[in-house]
This record gives C-alpha cells, sequence and structure tokens, in this order.
C-alpha cells in the first residue's frame, strides 16, 4: 500500500529520519491519545500525517490502554487529548518517565460561562492542581481560553499556543475529497444527551459522578442533571412531532457518539421518514445535509464551518443549559415555536433572511476555534516537532508503571489489568475489556482504517513514501500492543 507526500520545505526538518542512505540521523517517536474513533479519529489522523512527513513515527494510542502503553514504547512526546483532576496522576507518571506532554483537549471550544470548563475557572483548576510541572505545551482551538491560561499563569507564556482543533481541518476545501453520505436534501437531527443515554456509562447517575471527578462542582452537575431530564423527554416528542407534520421531509436522527442509538431506534420506529444513523464521522452526513436540528449541540460549529444552516430549538431551551454551552445557541438559526421550527425546515429562504454566516465568524468563531483554514493539525505537528527534538530529556521505559497504568496504588482491577497488558499484550486486554462491555469495541481503531486514512491525506497533498502501519509491540515480550505504529519511507 502506498502513502504519498510531496518534498517541501514543511517536509525537512532537522530531526527527520533517512533510512536506507546510510546516514543515522535522531528520529523522535511521538505518541497521540485517541479517545473516540468517529468523533476524533480524522483529526488524529492528519496530525500523523503531518509528523510522518516531517520524519516522526508516530503511535495512534487508545484512550483506556495508553496509560499502560505510553510506559513501554517510551515515546519522546505524547498529545493527550484533556489535563483533568481524574487523569493528573497519569500525566505526572509520564513526566516521571521523561515523556513531554503536550495537551489538545477534544472538549476545547465549545464551553460554558460558569461551568468547570468557564475559561477562568479552567484555567484556575488546571493551575491547582500543579499541573504545569507536566505538561510542556498547551494548544488551544482559539484565544479566549489561552488568554485565560495566561491571565492565570497556569503555564509560561511559550507554552501556551493558539492552534485550532484538527478535527476541524476536515471542514475546509482542502479536505473535503473525503467528506461523502449515500443521502441528500435532508434534515440532519443531531442529538447532544450522553450524559441521560450514555452507551458506555452504567446509568445518569454513574456520568454525574463522572462529571464530578472532572472537577464540576456537586450543585452545578445536579442542577445541569436535573434541567437535562426535564427537557430530554420534550425534546424526543418534538423531534417526533415535527417529522409527522412534515412527511415530505427525510429526518436523520445521529446520536452523540458517546449515546445510546437503541433508545432513539425504539422511540422513532414507527415514522417512515426518519432514520437513525450514528456512523461514521458526523461531518459526513453534515456536509450532505440541508440543515440541521439540534439543542445545545456542538456540531453547529461544524455546520456554520461547512456552510449550512444550524437550527436550534430554542423554544425547549433554557438558562441554565445554555449558560452551559452558549456558543451553539449563539451561532444558529433560533426556532422559537414548533410553528416557527416547521418553517426553518421546509424553506430555505426562511433560513437565509434569519442567518448571516459571514457575520458569525469574527464574534463567535475565531475567539473560539481560531483560523479555519485546515491548518490546526500541523500547526501542532511542528509545534510537537520542536519540543520533541530539544535536549536535556530522554524518555524511559517501566513495566512497574505499566502495570500501574498510571495510578500510584492501583486498586486490583487495574492491576490485573495491568498485568495482562505486559503478560499476554495490551491488544488481548482490550479485546477482553471489549468481550465484557461491548460497547468499549467502538473506542478501539485497526492498522486498515488509519492507513486508509493517511494514504487518503497524503494523494490530496501528491506526496510520496512507502508507509506501514501495524500493532506496536511490547519491547521484552514481542506481543503486539493496543496502540498502532505508523512510519513512512520517505521516496527520493
Amino acid at each position: 500500500m502506498r502513502f504519498t507526500a510531496a518534498v517541501t520545505c514543511t517536509f525537512t526538518t532537522s530531526i527527520e529520519k533517512t533510512r536506507g542512505t546510510g546516514v543515522k540521523t535522531p528520529f523522535v517517536k511521538i505518541g497521540i491519545v485517541l479517545d473516540s474513533p468517529k468523533r476524533d479519529l480524522r483529526g488524529i489522523a492528519l496530525v500523523a500525517h503531518e509528523l510522518l512527513k516531517r520524519g516522526a513515527e508516530v503511535y495512534v494510542m487508545p484512550m483506556y490502554q495508553h496509560g499502560h502503553d505510553v510506559p513501554l514504547l517510551a515515546p519522546d512526546a505524547v498529545l493527550v487529548n484533556y489535563a483533568r483532576p481524574n487523569n493528573a496522576p497519569l500525566l505526572r507518571m509520564f513526566h516521571a518517565l521523561g515523556v513531554r506532554t503536550m495537551v489538545c483537549d477534544t472538549e476545547g471550544g465549545v464551553l460554558s460561562e460558569t461551568g468547570a470548563d468557564a475559561p477562568p475557572n479552567w484555567a484556575r483548576q488546571f493551575k491547582a492542581l500543579g499541573l504545569s510541572r507536566c505538561i510542556d505545551r498547551y494548544f488551544f482551538w482559539g484565544a479566549r481560553l489561552r488568554d485565560a491560561f495566561a491571565a492565570a499563569g497556569a503555564l509560561a507564556a511559550d507554552a501556551l499556543e493558539v492552534t485550532g482543533c484538527p478535527r476541524y481541518d476536515l471542514c475546509h476545501s482542502r479536505w473535503h475529497a473525503l467528506l461523502d453520505y449515500p443521502d441528500r436534501d435532508f434534515v440532519l437531527v443531531n442529538t447532544n444527551f450522553s450524559a441521560l443515554n450514555p452507551k458506555f456509562g452504567a446509568s445518569a447517575d454513574g456520568e454525574v459522578r463522572v462529571f464530578e471527578r472532572m472537577g464540576w462542582g456537586r450543585d452545578y452537575a445536579h442542577s445541569l442533571f436535573k434541567e437535562l431530564q426535564a427537557v430530554f423527554p420534550r425534546y424526543i416528542e418534538a423531534i417526533g412531532r415535527m417529522a409527522q407534520r412534515n412527511p415530505q421531509r427525510r429526518f436523520v436522527v445521529r446520536p452523540h457518539p458517546f449515546e445510546d442509538a437503541g433508545l432513539y431506534e425504539r422511540k422513532f420506529a414507527s415514522l417512515a421518514n426518519v432514520k437513525v444513523d450514528g456512523s461514521g464521522d458526523v461531518l459526513n452526513p453534515i456536509s450532505r445535509a440541508d440543515c440541521i436540528v439540534h439543542l445545545n449541540c456542538g456540531t453547529a460549529v461544524e455546520s456554520l464551518l461547512l456552510g449550512r444552516t444550524p437550527i436550534s430549538l430554542e423554544f425547549l431551551n433554557t438558562p441554565v443549559l445554555r449558560a452551559h454551552a452558549p456558543v451553539p445557541s449563539a451561532i444558529s438559526c433560533p426556532a422559537t415555536s414548533p410553528e416557527d421550527l416547521d418553517l426553518l425546515v421546509s424553506s430555505h429562504a426562511a433560513r437565509a433572511a434569519r442567518w448571516r454566516r459571514d457575520e458569525l465568524f469574527p464574534v463567535h468563531i475565531e475567539p473560539w476555534f481560531y483560523r479555519p483554514d485546515g491548518r490546526a493539525s500541523e500547526r501542532i505537528a511542528c509545534s510537537m516537532m520542536d519540543a520533541a527534538g530539544g535536549g536535556g530529556r530522554r524518555a524511559r521505559r517501566s513495566v512497574s508503571h505499566s502495570i500501574r497504568g498510571g495510578a500510584r496504588w492501583p486498586g486490583a482491577r487495574r492491576w490485573l489489568q495491568g498485568v495482562v497488558c505486559n503478560v499476554a499484550g495490551s491488544r488481548a486486554a482490550e479485546r477482553l475489556r471489549s468481550i465484557t462491555n461491548p460497547a468499549r469495541s467502538e473506542k478501539s481503531v485497526g492498522p486498515k482504517e488509519l492507513m486508509d486514512l493517511l494514504n487518503h491525506y497524503a494523494r490530496c497533498e501528491a506526496i510520496s513514501a512507502r508507509l506501514h502501519v501495524e500493532h506496536a509491540r511490547h519491547p521484552w515480550t514481542g506481543l503486539p500492543l493496543a496502540s498502532l505504529h505508523a512510519r513512512a519511507d520517505m521516496e527520493k
């Protein structure tokens, strides 16, 4: 299988590796943590593509296994998907092992006004955790959150970088060839109730506890969940009645990646013009939809970037829910009643008269999501290569840290998982976990999926190289790990 790449000035760096030339030059190994493949894989693969162009070897690490794999693979740097109280011990472990640790938060743009992820609160919490010693660089989606971190003195100024979000790169025309969906001219309904309808959690009460562990106050979490519980049944009813009142229109209901799709399938089974489809990346259906209906859903941002009108169910919204995620409402065309909703989903002219896309960019997009230029992944890759190639620290391997998985004193369950990861390989441990929790299988990704994406990006840029993607191996047993190892032999 081929991987292409144009040899440009961005291709050559002082730490580029040159296999097959007889010249030994330093090269770097960089890990990237992957949480939700459905949501994040394309953006992460694009960062990997940019790193491979610059001579790095890349490890794509499933979130639930990276605490065991990082100590075994000892990458020079790792890009984690968040830095919060619940993963602070893991970040401290990476620092102790000499791994340069960088953050690009997967929830870094659609933030609340007063909750734990309101910019000032987020920055203060980060500083209070003492994570400044563990984080080498922090990549922000937009300047608003970066400025809050700078004002709080959460990290040194040169460690705070505004890059944009890699998964939003796919909204730029240079990568549109990757976007497709079998249907056309439909109304896309993007749901956002994973807290009440969790696929991976055991219950809504369990989700409340997750919120608390992530740093949200107990009172805030309970107030938020009370509002969600009141709105959710009304939301489902509103979607069903909208479909009934508009039989001439086709509706695609897309559950949040962390939601149980079965609930929607049961609720809308009797409606012939409604299809529930949570497959693939959300950008695919957005790119082919006529408009998008939502309630406080972050995909309003992707809709705007792709030129599709997001319609917010404001007649269901509440001050608490709107304050928890104000941007989606602010950039959407508001439906003020069920009748108004019918007008908006049926009339392009009605939407165009009330939604001024270009006026929203300087006010709501650039401060929170930076430049929509399709180059966030490139900015992150350049910065990571610069940081990883610096001297002074060398990552080391540690089986004992791998067994503990980031915990100082692991419980019996985590200790057993760490032992399995080292005796049988974390790939086997991942498979066992998928048997006991089938929903967890959606968190893993195979070599072919990553290879296909890397090949696509390469073709878009007309680059040429031999690409190798396989499961990484345990350094002592040789058994496969859950992490994927990608490298490229550049052709001259």
